[in-house]
């Protein structure tokens, strides 16, 4: 699985670099996160927390699509919680992000924008049991990934984002969806 996502990650920058004549960018998201933590026989449940998102693009226009882009991404989904008076255990997700990234202008300043493409999503799970410490599992894997947004142009260079993004999680004993929604800054080179 590391080999597949270090193939990827290597094709992902030599398409980035054969179009080197684009116009990259870079963006930062922050914003709440909710993952689908089991939260039975939990007296408190927390499934959110902070995300945080930081990514990379590059255009790669052609004549079917003329505001396509490719991007790679990191987001830090944060971490669930659940517990009782026994027991408590934490869920934290974070994943790369290789995408495919297809923008629609509305306005000569407000943009749409729609991702498709695979997040290698790392998910643990720790927790205890009275003073004990229990490992709830963890794993990595490759999964669909899909967002969302909105781009209000300032400058010719810089734009206020709102963006969702969605994709999924297993920790080995436990699995579910997760998904970020935040507001941002992207910057054109």
């Amino acid at each position: 699985m590391r080999t597949f996502v270090s193939v990827l990650a290597a094709a992902v920058l030599a398409a980035l670099a054969s179009t080197a004549s684009a116009q990259a960018y870079i963006g930062g998201v922050i914003g709440a996160s909710d993952m689908d933590i089991d939260c039975r026989g939990a007296s408190r449940c927390d499934q959110g927390d902070v995300a945080l998102k930081v990514y990379f693009g590059l255009p790669i226009a052609n004549r079917v699509i003329p505001t396509l882009a490719l991007e790679a991404g990191y987001i830090d989904f944060g971490e669930g919680q659940a517990a009782n008076a026994v027991a408590s255990r934490k869920v934290s997700v974070s994943a790369l992000t290789f995408a495919a990234a297809a923008r629609v202008k509305f306005s000569p300043v407000l943009s749409g924008v729609g991702r498709l493409g695979l997040a290698y999503v790392d998910a643990k799970a720790t927790g205890n049991v009275g003073p004990f410490l229990v490992n709830g599992g963890s794993d990595t894997q490759l999964t669909p990934y899909l967002g969302f947004g909105l781009e209000y142009a300032l400058n010719r260079q810089l734009k206020v984002t709102g963006e969702v993004d969605f994709t999924s999680f297993d920790t080995g004993n436990e699995s579910g969806s997760v998904h970020q929604i935040g507001v941002g800054l992207q910057y054109q080179f």
